[in-house]
């Protein structure tokens, strides 16, 4: 866990949108990553950034030239290489409090013949699975309490599905809006105020009042 000083400083902005609870359970989530493409490389992206606990990506295959031109994660010199190593290495760069982990293993026979591998995780990113895999995927996710999240990509045109459990949440920020209406103005505010006539302002007028 992140020393609770430097913690509020790294994540400031994120702690004051969804407070502790929130960023804690940022922080404990862990997220696997099925088939290292573009759009999900991009997804763990934006979820290593804010700081979750751990991601995990699997697959098998290698990188191509053209992962090399859509994907800018991966580079040439990392041709013929494992896809699933080397974009683990290059995430985890993005956040150094991140644990990053990879399997160079086909995620179809990872559901077929070891649905035991998912039971840790917390999320699990599909990424352009078959329906019939995502089926059974989804039974496990079921079982096991886990979010299963579909995502299939082709050119410009993407479908995103989300599998949740029954899921509570509770607003724990509490009511504390401050009013700064004045209900009982000094008298020079009031003067100032009635020298103008709001009624006959333009909107670039009235837009520049204080």
């Amino acid at each position: 866990m992140i020393p609770q000083i430097k913690k509020s400083m790294i994540y400031d902005r994120q702690l004051r949108l969804w407070g502790d609870q929130g960023q804690n359970s940022l922080e404990t989530a862990e997220i696997c990553l099925l088939n290292a493409t573009v759009a999900g490389t991009e997804c763990l992206k934006n979820l290593i950034l804010p700081g979750i606990g751990k991601f995990t990506i699997v697959d098998e295959k290698k990188v191509t030239g053209s992962d090399v031109g859509s994907n800018f994660f991966l580079t040439v010199d990392q041709i013929g290489q494992s896809k699933a190593k080397c974009i683990t290495e290059l995430l985890k760069g993005l956040n150094e409090f991140v644990e990053a982990n990879y399997v160079e293993k086909d995620p179809v026979s990872l559901i077929n013949e070891d649905d035991k591998f998912f039971k840790q995780f917390n999320v699990i990113i599909a990424s352009n699975m078959l329906e019939k895999d995502l089926i059974k995927l989804n039974k496990i996710c079921t079982t096991e309490n886990i979010i299963l999240v579909s995502l299939k990509t082709n050119g410009l045109f993407g479908i995103l599905r989300s599998y949740v459990p029954e899921h509570t949440i509770i607003d724990a920020h509490p009511e504390n809006v401050t009013d700064y209406r004045l209900d009982n103005p000094f008298q020079g505010l009031s003067n100032y105020c009635k020298q103008f006539d709001f009624s006959k302002m333009s909107l670039v007028e009235h837009s520049h009042m204080p």
